[in-house]
C-alpha cells in the first residue's frame, strides 16, 4: 500500500518539474510590453488611469462586451463622455487600435485629468425670487447666469399666470431650470380703471402724507338671478413692499368714508334692502373704500372682492374678483402740492435769514 502511494507522489513531482522546465526554456526571450497609452498632449483633454485595471467596453454600459483593458498610469485622450446614474464613461482609443468606453465611479474617480476638462457643471441662475413686469411687458433685465467653464445662454417660458421657468444652457449642453413667481405691475393714478370679462373696475386714489385712501367701484358684466347671488361680499386687499413681501403690520379699515348712493351694498358689504329680492343687473355697482393710515412701507397693492354666486346654474361657489397689481405712485397733484409746500417753506426760511 505504501509503495503505491510513494509511486503516485513520485509521478506528480516529476510532472511538475517537467512543466517548470518547459516554461523556463520555451518562454520567449526579450519580449517588450506593448504600450497602448496615447502620447501626452496638453492641448487635448486627457486622463491618467488611477487604478490597477479598467475594462474597455464596446458601449457605455457595464453589461456591454468587454473588448480590452487599460492599466495604471496609462494616458488616454478623451474622445467623448457620457454620464449615467452611477458612472462617468470616457470614450478612448488605445494605440493598439481598441476603441471603446471605460467607466469611472461618480463617488471615487478611477481616473485623473492631466489636461483639459469635462464640463459637467450646470450653469447657475441668478434672479430675484419674484419678477415684476411693468405694464405687463416681460422684463428679464435682472436675470443672469454664470458657468464654471464656458458661456451660458438664457431662455424663458411662462408656465401659467403665476410662474415662469428660467432656463440656462452652457456650451456643453448642461442645463439649469429655475421657477420663479412673476407679477404684471401697472401704474396707478388719481383715477384709473380696468376691465375684464367679469367686471369693470374704477379706482380713485388719494395719497397725502402717507395716508392712502382707495375708493373702488365694481360693475358686474353679467346678470345674477336673485336666487343665485351672494347676500354679502368681502373685500380683498393685498399690500406688498418693494421686494414683494406681504405687509401685515399696518392698521387699515374699509368703508370708513360713506359709500355712494348708487352702490348696491352698504358699509358692511351687505346688499341693501331693495336689492335683496331682485336680480342683479349688468350695471349694478358693488363699492367699498379702503383707508391705510400709514402706507410708507407699501410699494404695490392688489384689491378685489369675493362672494358666493351661482350665475351659471351650477352649485354655489366662491366668486373671487381680483384687480391687477398696481404700483403705488404719488399723483401729480400730490407731487405738486408737496413741491409747492417745500418751495414756500424754503422762501420763508430764506427771508427770515435775510432779515
Amino acid at each position: 500500500m505504501k509503495s503505491k502511494m510513494s509511486y503516485k507522489i513520485s509521478i506528480s513531482v516529476i510532472t511538475a518539474l517537467i512543466i517548470i522546465l518547459v516554461a523556463i526554456f520555451a518562454w520567449p526571450k526579450n519580449v517588450e510590453k506593448v504600450s497602448q497609452s496615447n502620447p501626452k498632449d496638453d492641448s487635448k483633454t486627457q486622463i491618467r488611469i488611477n487604478v490597477k485595471r479598467i475594462n474597455i467596453r464596446e458601449m457605455a454600459d457595464v453589461n456591454s462586451t468587454d473588448i480590452g483593458d487599460v492599466y495604471f498610469d496609462e494616458i488616454y485622450t478623451v474622445l467623448d463622455s457620457i454620464t449615467t446614474d452611477d458612472y462617468y464613461w470616457y470614450k478612448i482609443k488605445t494605440n493598439t487600435g481598441i476603441e471603446g468606453y471605460i467607466a469611472s465611479s461618480k463617488e471615487t474617480e478611477y481616473v485623473v485629468f492631466i489636461s483639459g476638462y469635462i464640463d459637467r457643471t450646470p450653469p447657475v441662475i441668478e434672479s430675484k425670487k419674484i419678477l415684476l413686469f411693468p405694464n405687463g411687458k416681460e422684463d428679464y433685465s435682472g436675470v443672469s447666469c454664470t458657468d464654471e467653464y464656458s458661456e451660458c445662454s438664457l431662455s424663458f417660458k411662462k408656465k401659467d399666470n403665476i410662474y415662469v421657468d428660467i432656463i440656462a444652457v452652457d456650451k456643453a449642453g448642461n442645463k439649469s431650470v429655475k421657477t420663479v413667481n412673476y407679477y404684471n405691475t401697472y401704474k396707478s393714478y388719481s383715477k384709473f380703471s380696468e376691465s375684464n370679462k367679469n367686471l369693470s373696475i374704477t379706482y380713485t386714489k388719494s395719497l397725502t402724507k402717507n395716508k392712502l385712501v382707495l375708493t373702488v367701484e365694481y360693475t358686474l358684466h353679467r346678470q345674477i338671478p336673485k336666487d343665485s347671488k351672494s347676500i354679502s361680499y368681502s373685500t380683498i386687499v393685498n399690500l406688498f413692499d418693494k421686494d414683494m413681501n406681504d405687509i401685515n403690520d399696518i392698521d387699515e379699515s374699509y368703508n370708513s368714508i360713506p359709500l355712494s348712493s348708487k352702490c348696491i351694498n352698504d358699509e358692511r358689504m351687505l346688499l341693501k334692502e331693495k336689492y335683496l329680492d331682485t336680480n342683479l343687473s349688468v350695471t349694478d355697482k358693488i363699492c367699498f373704500n379702503y383707508t391705510i393710515p400709514d402706507s410708507s412701507k407699501v410699494k404695490y397693492f392688489e384689491i378685489g372682492l369675493q362672494g358666493v354666486e351661482n350665475y351659471e346654474k351650477k352649485d354655489n361657489y366662491l366668486a373671487n374678483y381680483s384687480s391687477r397689481l398696481y404700483e403705488l405712485r404719488w399723483s401729480y397733484e400730490v407731487w405738486f402740492c408737496n413741491w409747492w409746500f417745500w418751495r414756500t417753506t424754503r422762501s420763508f426760511t430764506s427771508l427770515s435769514k435775510r432779515t
